[in-house]
């Protein structure tokens, strides 16, 4: 696997806003994992570079290829002749679960078009 990111093309808020939007998914995605990784994490976080963080995230496949995910959301494409688009950043929040969703994880919507949680059967409100 190699690193998708180039740690000096990233924004080091926009990176540390896509680890907190992650924070709350680590233990399931980390298991046994959790508690080391989480003191690395928390002794790199406050003073820590993008490579850094990369890197810790890189030896755990699971959290990088999430975090790549979020991070989906403060990076621009490109449209037709080359333009810049941005894409858009739709979460949603789990009021059960407490963790976000993306709009591209919604499989369901109720009667009204209200996204709900594909984890916990609830409906979804926009994440702050």
């Amino acid at each position: 696997m190699s690193m998708l990111v180039n740690p000096g093309d990233l924004n080091p808020e926009d990176l540390r806003e896509a680890i907190r939007r992650l924070q709350q998914e680590l233990p399931d995605l980390l298991g046994s994992s959790y508690s080391s990784f989480i003191a690395e994490l928390n002794t790199l976080l406050p003073q820590g570079s993008n490579d850094e963080l990369l890197t810790l995230f890189f030896l755990y496949p699971a959290a990088y290829n999430r975090l790549q995910h979020f991070l989906g959301f403060f990076s621009a494409g490109h449209g037709l002749y080359g333009d810049s688009i941005s894409k858009p950043a739709v979460l949603y929040i789990c009021p059960v679960g407490e963790h976000y969703v993306d709009e591209m994880d919604v499989q369901q919507k109720d009667v009204f078009g209200r996204p709900i949680c594909p984890k916990h059967g609830k409906l979804l409100r926009l994440a702050p």
